[in-house]
């Protein structure tokens, strides 16, 4: 007896398979790969400089650069939870500081409670969507913010990832200061 889902499955043809998807990556890490932001007034950018080994993890050292001047560095990791700042100027944080829980999922939310570069970091990120306008173009988001406690002192954090191209808006206010960076370019290394 030749069941119904049978003469389907034949008349159908054969299955055709999904094509191959490249995964998506939210902070490609590549050694060359350089952002270049709006931070008000100034011309700021991000450039993976090195892979780094710090613990047991591989780590893309990402140098800022303003007015062409070094002025911060950080170790950033991909792992099975997601995107993680590891260390910040060279001073490995207590716990890394999971920026990006992987894959994002709407609503998803952590706490983060660790201290780095002599900071002390505690507050709650919570994953949203959102479709923001940078001077690099129109891009279909993913958000990790919220609010936090530096040092004792209010602060919030935003990050807008983009599929294959990272960061392209980060937005902090701490301790009197409210900054905003917006991408203007993204170069990725050949």
């Amino acid at each position: 007896m030749i069941s119904h889902l049978m003469i389907l499955a034949v008349l159908a043809g054969p299955a055709q398979l999904p094509e191959a998807t490249k995964p998506v990556s939210y902070y490609p890490l590549k050694v060359g790969n350089t952002w270049h932001y709006k931070l008000g007034d100034k011309k700021a950018s991000t450039k993976v400089t090195a892979l780094e080994k710090i613990g047991d993890l591989m780590t893309a050292r990402i140098e800022t650069i303003i007015d062409g001047n070094v002025v911060a560095n950080e170790n950033i990791a991909e792992t099975a939870d997601g995107i993680v700042r590891v260390a910040v100027n060279g001073q490995k944080a207590d716990k890394p500081v999971l920026l990006l829980k992987l894959p994002p999922n709407k609503g998803d939310s952590w706490d983060i409670n660790t201290k780095i570069a002599g900071e002390t970091v505690k507050g709650k990120f919570t994953v949203s969507e959102e479709e923001v306008q940078v001077p690099a173009g129109k891009f279909k988001a993913v958000t990790s913010s919220g609010d936090f406690q530096l040092n004792g002192e209010p602060a919030r954090f935003g990050y807008w990832f983009a599929p294959d191209v990272g960061i392209v808006k980060v937005s902090m206010v701490a301790m009197d200061v409210d900054l905003t960076w917006e991408l203007q370019k993204f170069d990725a290394a050949k």
